[in-house]
């Protein structure tokens, strides 16, 4: 990692003897236990060259309020599918291989150096892998999240159907809930985060069919 750039490793809710373990390996990243009192929806969205640690069980504890922060969690073997459903970049089998958890701590921040610094022209927000990008920074997305804002994108004029989207999940729990109302949801979130709220994209919901992404020019009072 180039100087000048140092990573953070957060740690959520993880025990004291694993937080000391993990500080024992001298990693080439600065590793700091994210407090209880910083547990404030929102708060955690643009923290800067940064992962989160999270286990497994804790995961919906975390998504509740880090909305926009990438992270890998830890746990049982047969915990990994759920992990990615999840968002997680990673999932780590626990108790920990000091040789693997070294190295797949180095390769994921080396993928978070690859996002783009500068926006492209044609759109106010954009996609770079797992990140959507905007004026105000960049938020992370979990894999069905990418999928459905890659179609709005590469779509802007098309209606997302709802059903197409159901078509898509592989867990047949999922086709009879509302997932994909509570995704879009969460992508409106995301998107007012890098747009700073001043609503230049949103997602409107289309009655009786799907949703479909609208640009919108800034208010007067909000041109310079």
């Amino acid at each position: 990692m180039s100087a000048g750039s140092e990573k953070t490793l957060y740690l959520f809710r993880v025990s004291p003897v694993i937080e000391e373990w993990i500080r024992r390996r001298k990693g080439l990243y600065r590793v700091c236990r994210w407090l209880p009192a910083e547990d404030t929806e929102g708060k955690s969205s643009f923290v800067k060259d940064c992962l989160f640690l999270v286990p497994f069980e804790e995961v919906g504890s975390f998504g509740k309020v880090h909305l926009s922060v990438p992270f890998i969690t830890f746990g049982k073997v047969e915990y990994i599918s759920r992990a990615f459903k999840a968002g997680a970049l990673d999932h780590l089998s626990f108790p920990f291989n000091a040789k693997e958890f070294d190295s797949r701590l180095v390769y994921a921040f080396k993928e978070l150096e690859k996002v783009q610094k500068e926006p492209p022209s044609h759109s106010p927000v954009w996609l770079d892998r797992c990140f959507l990008i905007g004026p105000a920074g960049k938020v992370y997305l979990n894999p069905f999240e990418v999928m459905i804002m890659t179609h709005f994108l590469h779509n802007p004029s098309r209606i997302l159907v709802r059903g197409h989207v159901y078509k898509e999940l592989s867990d047949e729990s999922h086709r009879q809930s509302r997932i994909v109302d509570v995704y879009i949801s969460r992508l409106r979130k995301k998107i007012a985060l890098v747009c700073l709220f001043q609503g230049q994209v949103t997602i409107r919901a289309v009655r009786g069919t799907g949703y479909q992404l609208e640009y919108q020019e800034p208010r007067a009072e909000e041109k310079f």
